[in-house]
């Protein structure tokens, strides 16, 4: 894998690049950001910083948002260098180059994974929205190629695996009328996924694969997106109070030890906020996906064993804080199940 096309794609989905001007000391800053939810993300993020530009960001933003009840993360670097690597040539010559590794980096920023079932097999497929250079909300001037990018890079993968299927719709109405939804299908979905997955959607694929558990897809799901996103936005964002759920409370409490956990990182209140989030990944020793897996697994283990009603309140408190829309779609599977 190419990692500075993956990047790239990542960028496109989820990154920005400003000024800033200083009038007091007539200085120009050059800043380049990406955000996300995802726990997992985040140290995904460092990780290829270090990796790509040899640096690490100057600082992660922790911003806490009350409708979702969770944080946005904004992991920032502050380098007129990658300011202008994330240029429009650079971007079209990787999307061109690199195909399948700068569509993979736009879907962990932006994609979805659906399913259409076949008798009792289940086929994923890959969901990718983007804004048209015609569409009424204009994109920032940064991002307006990228529907161009990703077509380039679909033809080129053509190329390379021609059993790749797509298909391209036109949202006729709504607040979203206009956006451009590519719908990719064939084995390269499989490629494209397991392609430095980086967040909570590869857990969808793995239980689509029947590889985990719902319980495990579940929890692996809300400590990605809320229990890990909550504890991580508190190191980084010490002077704003948010609740704990329940099903929070149970799992800092019986997988994590919290309490020792906060009395361990007192000292990281003077650090720089990477180098926090860097100490809190070491502690809890998740590098990938796969060691917040052995959290989750562990979490089933106990909760299986546990008083029905009490683990159907956990789960409730812990459905309660995710986005309605996905709320429901795991209570369904949960009535599945």
């Amino acid at each position: 894998m190419f990692l500075d096309a993956w990047l790239a794609g990542l960028w496109d989905g989820d990154g920005t690049r400003y000024v800033v001007k200083r009038k007091c000391r007539k200085q120009k800053d050059y800043y380049v950001k990406i955000s996300t939810i995802s726990f997992l993300e985040v140290k995904k993020i460092i990780d290829a910083f270090n990796e790509v530009f040899g640096i690490s960001p100057y600082n992660i933003r922790a911003l806490f948002k009350s409708n979702r009840k969770r944080f946005l993360f904004e992991i920032r670097c502050d380098s007129r260098i990658l300011f202008e690597w994330f240029s429009e040539h650079r971007l079209n010559r990787f999307a061109t180059d690199y195909p399948l590794d700068y569509i993979s980096g736009l879907f962990w920023a932006e994609g979805s994974i659906c399913i259409k079932s076949k008798g009792n097999m289940a086929e994923p497929f890959i969901s990718l929205g983007v804004k048209p250079l015609d569409f009424r909300k204009q994109r920032s001037s940064l991002h307006k190629n990228v529907e161009f990018r990703l077509e380039s890079a679909l033809e080129r993968v053509k190329e390379i695996a021609p059993n790749i299927r797509y298909d391209i719709y036109v949202r006729k109405r709504g607040k979203d009328k206009g956006i451009k939804t590519y719908i990719i299908k064939g084995i390269v979905v499989e490629l494209i996924l397991y392609n430095n997955p980086s967040n909570y959607r590869i857990f969808k694929m793995l239980f689509i694969e029947k590889k985990i558990s719902f319980c495990e897809y579940l929890v692996s799901y809300i400590l990605d997106t809320t229990t890990l996103n909550k504890l991580l936005g508190s190191i980084l964002n010490r002077k704003r109070r948010y609740a704990y759920s329940t099903f929070d409370a149970w799992i800092c409490s019986n997988i994590f030890g919290v309490q020792y956990l906060r009395r361990y990182l007192k000292y990281l209140s003077k650090l720089k906020s990477v180098k926090r989030a860097t100490e809190l990944y070491s502690r809890l020793k998740i590098h990938s996906y796969r060691d917040l897996l052995e959290y989750s697994k562990r979490a089933c283990e106990l909760l299986e064993a546990m008083n029905n009603e009490l683990a159907i309140r956990l789960f409730s408190s812990a459905l309660n804080e995710i986005h309605p829309n996905t709320a429901k779609f795991f209570l369904k599977l949960l009535n599945q199940n």
